[in-house]
């Protein structure tokens, strides 16, 4: 049928840029470019601040229910993706992809202005911004600017309080991992001194 047969032409094109590296649709933010138009919106909500998938397990959310679903399995410690080099598991396929980089030493994207090279080319792109000073992401409270979108994602906390990430111990709430971290040091602290003060009463 004529629709069948333009499904099929559309999809031989889809196909053919992946030999002749053509990326025809390009973000309006940043100027990043995708091979088709659902990869380049998938793409531009991570510039939107929207989070509309909630995990039910904590007060963590989620632009996409991708990354929701990927993040539910830190909950349940499932990691189906191992390394074939080193046996190490990863929750998520592009957590693996990254961490075999670490074994070749391969750093393929480089910076033609600086020569610095990175496993990445989302890693590159950010990095580029060094240098134009580029910041495509603003805050939707203030007049901020930033040049990737995490970073903007931990400043709009400023404004709404939000506190994604928990203690396990006390279930106390905090703005970044990095504050997270600091505060799970008091605990080990608690722990070491509750068992040392145990041990020099024996």
């Amino acid at each position: 049928s004529v629709k069948k047969g333009f499904t099929q032409l559309a999809s031989l094109a889809r196909h053919e840029r992946i030999h002749t590296g053509e990326r025809p649709y390009v973000c309006t933010t940043c100027k990043k470019t995708f091979l088709t138009n659902g990869e380049l919106a998938r793409h531009q909500r991570t510039h939107s601040t929207l989070r509309p998938f909630s995990c039910h397990q904590c007060p963590k959310s989620f632009k996409t229910k991708r990354s929701r679903a990927e993040h539910l399995k830190s909950h349940s410690g499932e990691q189906p993706f191992s390394c074939a080099c080193c046996g190490k598991k990863f929750s998520k396929s592009a957590s693996l992809t990254r961490h075999n980089l670490t074994h070749t030493r391969e750093r393929p994207h480089q910076c033609s202005q600086c020569g610095n090279a990175f496993f990445t080319s989302g890693e590159l792109l950010l990095h580029k911004r060094i240098h134009t000073g580029e910041k495509p992401y603003s805050c939707s409270f203030c007049e901020k600017r930033f040049r990737c979108s995490s970073d903007l994602n931990m400043h709009i906390r400023t404004h709404t309080g939000e506190k994604p990430h928990g203690c396990p111990f006390c279930r106390k709430g905090f703005s970044t991992s990095t504050r997270l971290r600091r505060h799970m040091r008091t605990h080990v602290k608690k722990a070491v001194g509750v068992e040392s003060s145990s041990v020099s009463s024996v």
